[in-house]
């Protein structure tokens, strides 16, 4: 019986198992080897235990086998045992999950030889792997969105074919090569510079479609896709390269597009596999940053801006013209023939029909002043209401405007914060639990506290016509 030796101990592996908190992540298993480009997976449930196997076309010995998860996946030892199958016998490793959860300092556990079998190809089998979960989250979609996403198979100058049996249901995931897949985009400019031992390949263009839009930064290293979206030195790096395209034009920026893809294999990982920031690599960072003037100088940036722009007006001219046929096709509030709004659809409509009432004094209450108004602050509103000339004013009026009753419901308001709910419209299935005060004006009490709110329904007003 031999071992494996570990860069991390058990107590860091765990920590971090814990921490990413995805089982998915064995997928990526295969990727700490190199020089392969077809994987069969099978994934099976025996006696309610998930067993996954992995096989590469590729021969590997123990020795090898045992380098490459030197710094392994912490998602490698969430199984009960493991099998492998290498150009030199057949190994296992028992009880790897109590390696996992003994969260000693060690960094060995112990691999044992069964066979002598030779294998032509290397495989893995994970025995009771995961939780019940794991099934919950897998299915054909999942795991092609989590090998698009999550591994390097599109930046692979190799074609990489997944063969995936998952519970019996066969499948085939290939994907484009992202340089075959970005050719056909408009305008495109790509440029490969080298800076070190860091490659860095970068590329721009338009869409005109602004949700197809995309702005990423990708880092691979030692066949891994490295997550950098909360690393604040890639997010300074990333403010520079959008600092190229500024516009006047507003949302310009939804219709460039862009992929910065760094490549370094001497790159510092820890057990997460996240970048460890030290010296060498944050000279590395601030070396590319310095330089990306000089990198982007001779790229058309200034076409792609051009059409950025022509996009972003044509998406604003349409939006426009849609509201208004919008409201050429809504209904309107009209008095004595005079145009005053559109019937409201949100709050915001509903407080300005309100208010453009209340200055024309074409509502019943006698004042409304309104002192504060605030969408951001909980309830809308703070006003001094005076309902007639015999009542006396209401001083700071806690106001909630909504286009119906139901939505000031629905928004689940503390109704003790409330003093008045002004609406377009309160529905008959309200109304039945509201007390009626006058046409336009009804109220409720609250259970087991004194307080009684009011509710102002608009389009009860009187001279009000709705009308197209």
């Amino acid at each position: 019986m031999s071992s494996i030796d570990f860069i991390f101990s058990s107590e860091s592996i765990s920590n971090s198992y814990y921490e990413r908190q995805d089982e998915k992540n064995i997928l990526l298993l295969p990727f700490l080897f190199d020089a392969w480009n077809d994987l069969n997976l099978k994934v099976v449930n025996l006696s309610g235990k998930n067993v996954l196997t992995f096989e590469i076309n590729k021969k590997i010995s123990i020795e090898e086998f045992k380098k490459a998860v030197k710094k392994p996946l912490p998602e490698f030892f969430n199984c009960e045992s493991i099998k492998i199958h290498t150009s030199n016998g057949t190994f296992k490793i028992v009880a790897p999950r109590y390696f996992l959860d003994s969260k000693s300092p060690s960094n060995k556990i112990n691999i044992e030889k069964i066979d002598n079998i030779n294998s032509k190809f290397f495989s893995i089998e994970l025995f009771g792997y995961g939780s019940n979960r794991f099934n919950a989250l897998m299915s054909q979609e999942a795991i092609s969105e989590f090998y698009s996403e999550n591994s390097i198979i599109k930046y692979s100058s190799n074609q990489i074919k997944l063969n995936i049996n998952y519970f019996s249901k066969n499948f085939i995931i290939e994907f484009k090569n992202i340089d075959k897949e970005l050719a056909n985009k408009e305008n495109l400019e790509t440029k490969k510079i080298i800076d070190g031992d860091m490659e860095i390949s970068f590329k721009f263009w338009n869409n005109k479609d602004a949700t197809l839009n995309e702005k990423e930064l990708i880092f691979l290293s030692n066949n891994f896709k490295i997550d950098i979206s909360k690393n604040t030195y890639f997010q300074e790096i990333e403010k520079k390269i959008n600092k190229f395209f500024i516009s006047n034009i507003p949302q310009t920026d939804r219709f460039f597009s862009y992929k910065i893809i760094f490549k370094s294999n001497n790159l510092n990982l820890d057990e997460k596999f996240k970048i460890v920031n030290n010296s060498d690599f944050l000279d590395k960072v601030n070396s590319i940053s310095d330089n990306l003037e000089n990198y982007l100088e001779t790229l058309d940036t200034a076409k792609i801006i051009e059409n950025a722009e022509i996009y972003s007006l044509e998406l604003q001219a349409y939006k426009l013209n849609m509201r208004k046929d919008n409201l050429r096709s809504s209904k309107k509030v009209y008095i004595n023939n005079d145009l005053i709004f559109r019937v409201p659809e949100n709050e915001q409509e509903t407080v300005l029909l309100f208010i453009k009432l209340s200055t024309l004094k074409k509502i019943p209450i006698f004042n409304v002043n309104v002192l504060e108004y605030s969408t951001s602050e909980g309830i809308d509103a703070i006003a001094d209401v005076q309902l007639d000339e015999s009542s006396p004013i209401e001083k700071d009026c806690l106001i909630e405007f909504e286009p119906t009753f139901s939505q000031f419901k629905s928004h689940k308001h503390p109704p003790k914060h409330v003093d008045y709910v002004i609406c377009w419209k309160v529905e008959d299935h309200w109304k039945k639990n509201l007390k009626k005060i006058s046409n336009w004006l009804y109220s409720f009490n609250l259970e087991n506290f004194s307080k009684t709110i009011k509710v102002v329904e608009i389009s009860k007003f009187e001279n009000l016509e709705i009308k197209l």
